[in-house]
């Protein structure tokens, strides 16, 4: 079991595993700002959870991102708190992560099998395009199979001691402590990511094998594992009450249990095709997510892939013909890793299988360090060094491929940009070039508050401009921020629509345009300079409206004073913003300003989501056309912007030429969609729930 078993020959230097892991941390470091080429709203929650934890806030479990487990934010809050709310800080953290898993790896084949093997594997991994990637994201899954090879290596510590007096007596207390460290380790880890609620039973399915194939053993471990288990219930016990208490928290679950709500309802189709993709996934078709891989590239280069098969060959041998304890758990390990892509498929499995990952390297190892052991007992000390040499050069070979698949050909193509939504961050570089702070409109197709807004309040670091951001969709509104002087951002994918031009244009000039990669989604930007206050001069503005003393209505404006039977509407309204905090739910402030510029000044995540509706109405008073939407996110408002909507919709074909009714207010987007109320300026006492405007005509086409 030891490292100096014999099939160890070959003389390994110690130095070896710390050189590994320096050149492991070194790729995972390199390029940070650049490879990933952006940031993508996972990542942006991400590090805001971890600046919230830094500023006091202790979530057991986190909501945003469709619901995830909190360590990883925990872990990357005091580096937050060090060095900043950055893109950098947090690929950082990540890395860090990666490169102790590749140590553990080492640690744990060099104790379970030999140093060869253990020297061969954490290589492999360290120089790798699939462990590469996902150590330079930011994201949580990272923290999973890390814990999980921490625990894997205490608890072999435990069941097979170093110490031979152990060999024929009960546990003592050494073993014991190494058992409820296993334990804490495998209940932290249901706090990584999904998939960890499988991978605990790698350990326990392991310990109770022992019960059929080592009873002696089994004897002195088994109060010990009870001991593992009991620990790591106690440890997980708070997350997993909480989501019992609360299982609507956990969007993932219902969307990922497709292919096990058919197999157990009869229907096991599913499961044979995902079976059949997952082991796949190292040599014919991967991930086919850009955001994690290289759309359907396997998770293997082909001889790393054909030694893992063969790999698979020598540990079923081990397992069945030599009765290996090591080849066991290895084969638990790799399958529960691969378990979550038996459950989801293709998309998304270079993170979901991530937990196997180290097996894999291992596995993979294995007929590596079965040539070389064999090389070495047959060769005189030139052909042993010469061995050494072409293992040398295999790998630099591999790390080579790896780099320039990684930094050349993934981090710069396309469909990659537009998943780290580089145009973003390239829009924040932008802004930290230019020295002034006057309020900035920026235009986007997601404007929610995490989303691109995010995304950007991570990579742009000064906090004055951030508190100067409006955020908007320019296809279908304008905001006019409550400033002499503006500037306005808008990228090609979310231009300033023509109807909004004429409301821009006479008092806006054109700074400057940003050309990007020629084939992005988003090629270019165009910024600009105007003059809000004065552009609103123009305006048809009325006196105000007061709608639940949030928004105020002022002014419209019927592009389409008359209309056809099945025509279009198209109508603007003008709003200025009272107070964005009122009503339920809403503070003032969600995160408050800091002089490093760590977080956005204004976020009202609190807040009821609110909606604009549009109504014109048949002579029965019934619905004969309309629109619902809201294009300046109220999380965003700021007292005493004015903003335009842009009401574009058809109506019903069957009117009947004549004046009809046109309607306009406000409802929030929670139950029942209550109308916020509207107070009649002459009267505040008279109360309703909507606008009425002047009617539309429909003539005769």
């Amino acid at each position: 079991m030891s490292s100096k078993n014999r099939f160890t020959n070959l003389p390994i230097s110690k130095l070896a595993p710390f050189l590994i892991i320096l050149i492991a941390f070194a790729f995972r470091v390199w390029a940070l700002d650049t490879a990933p080429p952006g940031l993508t709203h996972d990542e942006a929650a991400h590090l805001h959870d971890a600046q919230r934890i830094w500023d006091g806030y202790r979530p057991i479990y986190l909501t945003s991102a469709y619901g995830r487990e909190p360590l990883y934010d925990y872990a990357t809050a005091p580096w937050v708190g060090l060095l900043g709310l950055s893109i950098h800080t947090g690929r950082l953290v990540s890395a860090v992560w990666g490169t102790a898993l590749v140590g553990l790896l080492y640690a744990w084949v060099a104790r379970a099998l030999d140093r060869t093997t253990a020297t061969l594997a954490a290589a492999l991994m360290a120089l790798s395009f699939w462990p590469l990637s996902t150590s330079r994201q930011i994201l949580r899954s990272i923290t999973m199979p890390t814990l999980l090879a921490a625990a894997l290596f205490t608890f072999w510590r435990a069941v097979y001691p170093s110490r031979p007096k152990l060999v024929a007596g009960a546990a003592d207390h050494h073993q014991r402590r190494y058992f409820i460290l296993t334990g804490v380790l495998l209940g932290l880890s249901f706090y990584t990511y999904m998939p960890a609620r499988a991978t605990w039973l790698a350990p326990t399915l392991f310990g109770l094998s022992l019960a059929l194939f080592d009873r002696p053993r089994w004897r002195r471990v088994r109060a010990g594992l009870g001991l593992m288990l009991v620990t790591m219930a106690l440890v997980a016990a708070p997350l997993l009450i909480y989501l019992t208490s609360h299982p609507e928290l956990e969007v993932r679950v219902a969307e990922l249990g497709a292919t096990l709500g058919a197999l157990l309802d009869g229907d096991p189709g599913p499961f044979w095709a995902r079976l059949s993709e997952t082991w796949t996934l190292f040599s014919h078709r991967g991930d086919v997510h850009w955001m994690y891989n290289i759309s359907g590239q396997p998770l293997l280069p082909p001889v790393l892939a054909a030694l893992f098969y063969l790999g698979l060959l020598l540990l079923a041998y081990g397992l069945l013909r030599q009765r290996r304890p090591a080849y066991g758990l290895l084969a638990l390990w790799l399958f529960l890793g691969l378990a979550p892509a038996l459950v989801t498929g293709l998309e998304s499995s270079a993170l979901r299988a991530i937990a196997a990952q180290p097996a894999v390297f291992a596995i993979i190892a294995l007929p590596l360090a079965l040539l070389i052991r064999s090389m070495q007992s047959r060769l005189d000390r030139l052909g042993r060094l010469g061995t050494i040499g072409l293992a040398l050069a295999g790998l630099t070979a591999l790390g080579m491929h790896t780099a320039h698949t990684y930094f050349d050909v993934w981090a710069n193509h396309r469909d990659t940009r537009v998943a780290y939504n580089s145009h973003v961050v390239e829009i924040a570089r932008y802004l930290e070039t230019q020295p002034s702070d006057s309020p900035v409109a920026v235009s986007t197709l997601y404007p929610g508050p995490f989303h691109d807004p995010a995304a950007i309040d991570v990579a742009l670091d000064r906090a004055a401009l951030k508190a100067t951001l409006r955020w908007y969709d320019a296809r279908f509104a304008l905001v006019f921020p409550d400033a002499p002087q503006a500037r306005a951002i808008f990228p090609a994918y979310a231009p300033l629509d023509a109807t909004l031009q004429a409301l821009f244009e006479p008092t806006a000039r054109l700074l400057d345009r940003v050309e990007l990669q020629p084939d992005d989604l988003v090629p270019w930007f165009e910024v600009y300079a105007w003059q809000p206050r004065v552009a609103q001069a123009s305006l048809p503005l009325t006196d105000p409206v007061d709608v639940g003393h949030i928004v105020a209505f002022v002014g419209h404006q019927l592009e389409t004073p008359s209309v056809a039977p099945g025509g279009t509407v198209e109508l603007l309204t003008f709003w200025r913003v009272l107070d964005p905090s009122t009503g339920s739910g809403c503070p003032s402030t969600s995160f408050a300003p800091r002089p490093s510029g760590q977080s956005t000044a204004k976020r009202r995540t609190g807040c009821e989501e609110l909606v604009f509706f549009t109504h014109v109405l048949d002579a029965g008073g019934q619905i004969a056309g309309q629109q619902d939407r809201l294009d300046v996110p109220r999380w965003n408002w700021s007292p005493g912007d004015l903003f335009v909507q842009l009401h574009r919709f058809s109506i019903d074909a069957s009117l009947e030429p004549g004046l009809y009714p046109l309607e306009i207010g406000v409802y929030a987007r929670t139950e029942g969609y209550p109308r916020l109320a509207v107070y009649d300026p002459a009267d505040p006492s008279v109360v309703t729930d909507h606008i009425q405007l002047p009617p539309l005509e429909v003539v005769a086409p």
